[in-house]
């Protein structure tokens, strides 16, 4: 497991190689993100527990991203983006949650 649900936000990981699995808490696998994917940002735009967890299907290298340095380069967006950004990570928590 590279994370899971409800795990406090430290990160977002952007996949450099390997495969990974979404998984929701009750086992139910959401996606699965390939190379050049990043993920684990929701947390971070949204300052709360992780919604899903991340697990590792095949040998994995990602780089890790600050909540520092994401919030770094979310700080030099559009606030219009900004908004948006965390408005549809909310949207997608409640889909996942129901």
């Amino acid at each position: 497991m590279v994370f899971k649900a409800g795990d406090p936000p430290r990160y977002a990981y952007l996949l450099q190689s390997g495969r990974v699995e979404v998984v929701l808490e009750d086992g139910t696998v959401v996606s699965t993100l390939e190379a050049g994917a990043i993920f684990g940002e929701m947390a971070l735009i949204e300052d709360s527990p992780r919604s899903a967890g991340v697990r590792a299907i095949e040998a994995t290298n990602c780089i890790l991203i600050t909540r520092q340095e994401f919030e770094r380069r979310l700080e030099k967006s559009d606030p219009f983006v900004r908004s948006m950004l965390k408005i549809l990570a909310q949207r997608l928590r409640i889909t996942n949650e129901n």
